[in-house]
């Protein structure tokens, strides 16, 4: 589980120090907010599994390992901005991904 709390875009937290800005027609929030996500992994090693002495002979190891990110397909944002306008930009994440790697051992 990885839990981001408030991220704010810019030094001004959200214009704190002028609280009217806000009160303006067309004022987004410049802030991201809080997020959890949840990510899982495993890994094998498949040497000591097969328990063959040939293949032993010549890889000390043979690991497999999967890794998922974003478990729930959660859309949220990880980063953003403020362009030369002042208008805030978000940066989406990734939607749910998978890695898979295998690591030889010799």
């Amino acid at each position: 589980m990885q839990y981001i709390g408030k991220q704010y875009l810019d030094n001004s937290e959200n214009e704190r120090k002028n609280p009217d800005a806000r009160l303006a027609a067309g004022y987004v929030d410049k802030f991201i907010n809080p997020y959890t996500i949840f990510n899982t992994g495993v890994s094998l090693d498949i040497v000591p599994l097969v328990k063959s002495k040939q293949l032993g002979k010549y890889f000390r190891t043979i690991e497999a390992s999967l890794k998922i990110n974003n478990i729930f397909d959660k859309l949220y944002e990880t980063t953003g901005g403020i362009d030369y306008t002042g208008a805030p930009n978000w940066i989406p994440a990734a939607d749910r991904n998978i890695f898979f790697n295998l690591r030889v051992g010799f």
